[in-house]
């Protein structure tokens, strides 16, 4: 068995897309795609092979379309929403871009995917999606749907409003147990291959509701709409602030969007990098950034602790700093601030701060690292540190206010454990020490903890496993 199919094989005849990082929606899209060719190279998917792929988002979407054109015959997509790409199709707030996480490549703000680079072979994907490109998610995923269209109901069967309960593996192949939540019925069906690309787990946005032990405050999920960069923030009376607990992808961008005012975190690099033609020294020491955010990756399989963890992030976090540190001492610094203080004049301003759980970031992209750091070094210079180091939410309380799931813009009391580091989880947090635990209000709450683990029935998966995939299809 090849290298990719052992990755990706869960057990006999079982494989699996949604649990891996990173995640954007090309990698997405290139890991379905080498999944689906390497089983085709393999034998193990044919003409007559029945493929079964359960879930229809980016991964599922595009292993089923790649099937079908490599002449599948007999695929079944299904999907539990009544749509394809539930998550995205919901979202007029996110911009989506297929390469921008790729910075600093040279390519990174080409908005379009496949890059334009020769010689390049069309796979089955590519040739079903020629161009993937940048556009608000509700956009985007309408596009990517519409490219499918001619293969879905043709070459691949989609069931919506159906669940995977449960499969079973036999010698003859896989019983996949279905539920319809139109008929409220349960049926079994038949799979030579089952692949499973539902999602990487459940978004972690809640904490404990203080006021109502027992229940859980749920902030505003990652794909709903939302306001973030409007002058507003989306709140009426901003008194208070705003707080965003986390310290990952989702947690940076939304910081940098609430703070800045800017649709996504490139926009950031995009000015700061246009400063100039030049390339300076500052420039040189952000493009070196590649060298420690591969040997991060590769030192991440070799920690076999939380400690040894916090040890590589800090130690990445700080040739981050030392480049941005760099762009603050160089001339072009002025044109940056000037495109800061023009973003930041047109907005409502108040404060927004990051509460990170350690005195760094955690695993992210490079550009989300670099652009937080640029922007938290602009509002350092305008005298206000929005960085609340070694600090995790514990709990909050609404004030003067009934909550519902996604509550936003009303006031909060926020309740936050002071000395925390890497080595705290979820349950030691929750039982901080109320004499290590301060209080603070806030008008707004964003919390991105993370993704916790996908189930299926008894079946509980490891969280988000760290893949080292390809830019591009070979």
């Amino acid at each position: 068995m090849s290298r990719a199919l052992a990755d990706f094989r869960l057990e006999d005849r079982v494989y699996r897309l949604g649990q891996f990082s990173p995640v954007s929606i090309r990698d997405q899209v290139v890991r379905a795609t080498y999944l689906v060719e390497h089983l085709v190279a393999t034998s193990e998917l044919a003409k007559s092979t029945r493929l079964v792929v359960i879930g229809a988002g980016a991964a599922g979407l595009t292993a089923a379309v790649a099937a079908a054109r490599l002449g599948v015959q007999h695929v079944t997509l299904v999907e539990r929403a009544g749509t394809v790409m539930p998550l995205q199709s919901r979202s007029q707030s996110r911009w989506l871009d297929p390469v921008q996480y790729d910075w600093p490549a040279s390519h990174w703000r080409e908005q379009a995917w496949p890059i334009d680079e020769n010689p390049r072979r069309f796979t089955a994907v590519a040739a079903t999606f020629p161009v993937l490109r940048a556009a608000v998610a509700e956009d985007w995923a309408s596009n990517f749907e519409s490219r499918a269209s001619p293969v879905l109901g043709k070459g691949v069967t989609v069931l919506f409003h159906t669940e995977a309960l449960a499969w079973t593996v036999a010698p003859t192949g896989v019983v996949i147990d279905l539920h319809d939540a139109k008929t409220a019925t349960t049926s079994p069906i038949d799979a030579d291959v089952l692949i499973l690309a539902a999602g990487f787990g459940t978004e972690d946005s809640a904490v404990p509701d203080a006021s109502n032990p027992g229940t859980k405050f749920r902030g505003v999920d990652f794909w709903a709409d939302d306001q973030f960069e409007s002058a507003t923030m989306g709140i009426a009376t901003n008194r208070h602030g705003v707080l965003v607990s986390g310290s990952g992808d989702g947690a940076l961008q939304d910081f940098v969007r609430l703070s800045v005012g800017v649709r996504a975190v490139g926009d950031v690099l995009d000015a700061v990098w246009n400063s100039t033609t030049a390339l300076t020294p500052w420039k040189e020491q952000m493009l070196g950034l590649w060298h420690w955010e591969d040997h991060a990756v590769r030192a991440r399989g070799f920690s076999p602790s939380p400690l040894d963890e916090c040890i590589l992030l800090r130690r990445l976090h700080t040739r981050h700093h030392e480049a941005v540190e760099a762009l603050f001492g160089s001339p072009q610094w002025q044109a940056v601030q000037r495109w800061f203080d023009a973003k930041i004049s047109r907005r409502n301003f108040g404060s927004v701060q990051l509460a990170l759980r350690c005195d760094h970031f955690h695993w992210c992209y490079a550009l989300n690292r670099t652009g937080a750091l640029i922007a938290i070094k602009y509002f350092q210079s305008k005298g206000f540190d929005p960085i609340l180091a070694n600090v995790a939410l514990k709990s909050t309380a609404p004030l003067a206010h009934s909550c519902s799931a996604g509550c936003w813009g009303h006031a909060h009391e926020a309740h936050l454990a002071q000395g925390v580091t890497c080595a705290d989880d979820a349950s030691a947090i929750h039982a901080w020490p109320a004499a290590q635990t301060t209080s603070g209000q806030y008008d707004g709450l964003v919390i991105r903890h993370g993704i916790d683990p996908l189930t299926y029935g008894p079946r509980t998966f490891d969280r988000l496993k760290p893949q080292i995939i390809p830019f591009h299809l070979p």
